[in-house]
């Protein structure tokens, strides 16, 4: 959950989330004024649809309220991830990514690091309707587009990757969550990203 105690339009950091967001295309960190977690009028939601995927209370203003949002008016491609923590996909276990999702015309993709390289989902995730998207984790080089290395997501031509990885990924997820494209003058919206061992 992208939770908000303010009821406005804030920073992950200012509430106290282990989340991160990154300009891909930019090379440089946002603030407020350019997306966060809250609830935006731009958006069209209203406090009674301030989550995605989960129940609300009534008013909508508790912790657990607001999503994540992009504003569409700087054509934004944003990385949101976490580094807090790592996933062993070992042998014996299959990992799947799950979250709700709200853009009229635009995308996701999943976005982790594996072995110091950042990748990106050779899928893409469309919610012109606010729904749940899930993706199985493989390590297969076809699925996955080269993104860059480096401590930050940063790859000034994201929005045209075609170079998938060179082989099999392997190793630790050290870091994951989603790059989200407001390539139009719309709004992109995600909330309550889960990781979840099926196997």
């Amino acid at each position: 959950m992208f939770g908000n105690a303010s009821g406005g339009y804030v920073t992950l950091a200012s509430q106290g989330m282990d989340w991160k967001s990154y300009f891909t295309t930019w090379n440089w960190n946002p603030g407020a004024g350019w997306m966060g977690v809250g609830l935006n009028p731009g958006t069209g939601l209203t406090t009674t649809s301030g989550n995605i995927g989960a129940a609300l209370p009534v008013p909508a203003r508790s912790l657990t309220n607001g999503m994540y949002t992009t504003s569409g008016g700087g054509k934004n491609q944003i990385s949101l991830y976490t580094d807090a923590v790592a996933l062993d996909p070992g042998a014996s276990r299959v990992l799947q990514f799950s979250w709700y999702q709200q853009a009229a015309t635009d995308y996701t993709r999943v976005l982790i690091r594996v072995a110091g390289i950042w990748y990106l989902s050779v899928e893409k995730f469309y919610a012109p309707t606010a729904g749940q998207k899930t993706f199985t984790y493989t390590t297969d080089a076809a699925n996955w587009l080269v993104l860059g290395t480096g401590t930050n997501p940063y790859n000034a031509n994201a929005q045209a990757l075609t170079t998938t990885a060179s082989s099999n990924l392997s190793g630790a997820i050290t870091a994951f969550g989603l790059y989200l494209d407001t390539a139009s003058s719309n709004w992109n919206s995600v909330d309550t990203f889960t990781v979840t061992t099926i196997q």
